[in-house]
Formats: C-alpha cells, sequence, structure tokens
C-alpha cells in the first residue's frame, strides 16, 4: 500500500460523503465546503498551494454526486445546484422540490435522480434543468439506486419501490421491513436485491417479483455497506462492527468477523484482501482466505468517517482530533 495523496479539512462536524471518481477524490463538510482533489495529485499534508486541489462553497449541503466533470449538491433550501469540478464555477439550478434535497444520484451525462424531505423523487433532463418525471413517494426516500433501466428507492416507511426510468411508471413495490431503508445493492445479473434497514433488518429479494427470498438475521444495528464477493456470495458491514458474509441466492449466513469495536464505516475488496474502517479509528486489511488479520493500513486516528473505493484506489476520511479531518488517497494495486 503506498500513499498518494493527503490534505486536511478543518471542520467543528464530521465529513458528512466521501466520493471516489475516475478523476477526483471529493470530500463534502455539512457546510457545503466539498474539497476536491484531481487523482493525479501526489502532495501530501504538509504541502501548501497545491494546483490539484480546490474548494467549492456550495450552501448547506445533505448530499451530493459527481460524474465526468460535472458535480451536483443535493441542498437544504430544496434545489439541487450542478457545478464545474474543473473552474468550481454554478452552472445550474434544478429547483421543483418544495423541501430539502436529501439525495442526488447522477445517472449518466443526460439524467440526474434526487429525493427530497416532500416525499418526492424527481428525475431530471440536466441538459434543459426540466424534471421528465416526479414520483410520489408515501415517505421520505433515503436511498437511490439504478441498475439498466430500472430505478430503485428505499424509504422510511421501510418499503423499497421499483421504476421504470425510461417511462417514469411505477413496476411494484416489496415490503417487509418495518424501519427506515438505508442502503440497498442489486445483483449482477439484475434479479436479486438486498437491502438494509435500521436495526440490522437485511433482506434479500427477487427483483422480478414481489417475493423475499430471505430475511437475514445477525447483524443488531444498521448495514453500513454492502459488497459483492462474487456471483454467490454478499458481504455486509455495520454499525455493531462486524463484517458477515451470505449466501445471495438464499440469504444464508456463511460467516462472520468481528472487525471493530465501533462501527464499520467501509469495505473494498482485493482479489485477496478485505479492507475495512472502523469509528474506532482503524483502517484494517482482511485475508479473503480466512478473515484473519493480515495488518492495520495506517496509524490509528480518533475515527474513520468512511472508506470508498474504485478501481485499485482507497479513499479515507479520518477524524484526526477534534476539528481536524485528514483525507487520504491510497494504491491498493499491490494488495493482491
Amino acid at each position: 500500500m503506498a500513499l498518494l495523496t493527503s490534505f486536511y479539512v478543518h471542520h467543528p462536524m464530521s465529513i458528512r460523503h466521501l466520493r471516489l471518481t475516475e478523476k477526483h477524490l471529493l470530500a463534502g463538510t455539512a457546510s457545503g465546503a466539498i474539497h476536491i482533489v484531481d487523482r493525479r495529485c501526489r502532495h501530501t499534508e504538509n504541502f501548501s498551494g497545491c494546483e490539484h486541489r480546490t474548494t467549492i462553497e456550495a450552501g448547506e449541503t445533505w448530499h451530493f454526486d459527481c460524474y465526468q466533470n460535472t458535480l451536483i449538491t443535493a441542498n437544504n433550501d430544496h434545489v439541487l445546484r450542478v457545478w464545474n469540478v474543473d473552474t468550481g464555477l454554478l452552472q445550474r439550478t434544478l429547483a421543483r422540490h418544495s423541501s430539502a434535497v436529501n439525495q442526488v444520484l447522477i445517472a449518466n451525462a443526460a439524467t440526474v435522480i434526487s429525493s427530497s424531505q416532500d416525499s418526492t423523487v424527481i428525475v431530471w433532463d440536466l441538459p434543459t434543468a426540466v424534471p421528465r418525471w416526479t414520483l410520489s413517494h408515501g415517505a421520505v426516500v433515503e436511498c437511490l439506486m439504478i441498475h439498466g433501466d430500472l430505478l430503485f428507492t428505499g424509504a422510511r416507511d421501510g418499503t423499497i419501490t421499483i421504476w421504470d426510468l425510461e417511462k417514469g411508471g411505477f413496476v411494484r413495490v416489496l415490503q417487509g421491513h418495518t424501519t427506515p431503508v438505508w442502503r440497498m445493492t442489486v445483483h449482477l445479473d439484475g434479479r436479486l436485491l438486498a437491502t438494509g434497514a435500521s436495526g440490522g433488518s437485511m433482506r434479500i429479494w427477487d427483483a422480478t417479483s414481489n417475493h423475499c427470498i430471505a430475511e437475514c438475521q445477525g447483524h443488531t444495528k444498521m448495514i453500513t455497506d454492502f459488497t459483492s464477493v462474487s456471483e454467490t456470495q454478499l458481504m455486509t458491514s455495520a454499525a455493531d462492527g462486524t463484517i458477515r458474509v451470505w449466501d445471495w441466492t438464499t440469504g444464508r449466513h456463511v460467516s462472520t468477523l468481528v472487525a471493530h469495536e465501533r462501527a464499520v464505516r467501509g469495505l473494498s475488496l482485493t482479489s485477496q484482501r478485505v479492507i475495512s474502517g472502523g469509528m474506532d479509528g482503524y483502517v484494517r486489511v482482511w485475508d479473503r482466505a480466512d478473515m484473519t488479520t493480515s495488518y492495520e493500513m495506517r496509524e490509528k486516528v480518533r475515527a474513520v468517517w468512511h472508506l470508498v473505493s474504485e478501481a485499485d484506489t482507497i479513499g479515507l476520511a479520518l477524524l484526526v482530533e477534534e476539528g481536524k479531518h485528514l483525507i487520504e488517497m491510497w494504491d491498493a494495486s499491490q494488495l493482491k
């Protein structure tokens, strides 16, 4: 493992969101400062005046997404803002929601999906800044996911709704969770859907019907991440500090690893290793064969806010001390 770049962010609260794309690493605070570093940067925390870094002051922000050179922020003032990552300039606004925008997902260069505290989901035509569809939900949507032409929305009332993105129409609703749905992932073939709700509730569904294949028992607190290990196995992490492996097709529990003393904040997989970051301040590397600790990737900090990955690169948002956060990018290509 080699540290590629790092920089400090000073903020009294947490790093709310961390995103790693093909070109950039982006870290956002609750006050709306989006700190952006070009992935070509090789400067470290002690270097000032780096030409690869920029900050966009986007206003109070709940979430953001980035695609190529476009950044879109979901703002508390009911508006989505579209920014040019390279210039830091505001390009346009998307205004139709009647309450705070809490989620945004960029599907492609022309399509953006947003959800709001007003319990609606809007599918936007980005070039014209005009809504294609407004989808009414029975409750506030907390997570969005796309697979092919289908949009999946998970809501506070425990429902998961599947929509046709091309037609803007309702496909089906999956009911079973009794607490808010916060995480979702879909199997590679699109037939199976895994969902995680408050309290550690987890279900695997046949996404082509309303059938719940399994209610997976094990986690005692909210699931924080899903990762497909293979076509047959699914890995989960949770706020209970554990990492668990499940059979994708049956929901059968395969194994459990007590990974951290506090919440697991992210997972990354290589061919032979699992990397996890926890609120206990550790970033750990595990052997996938027997899930025993190989080593700690870096020295302990106060907390790991986020661990994200893209290809062979890992992004970390770390709490070093009160009000002082460290954003790091690591090369994981040597972890075979």
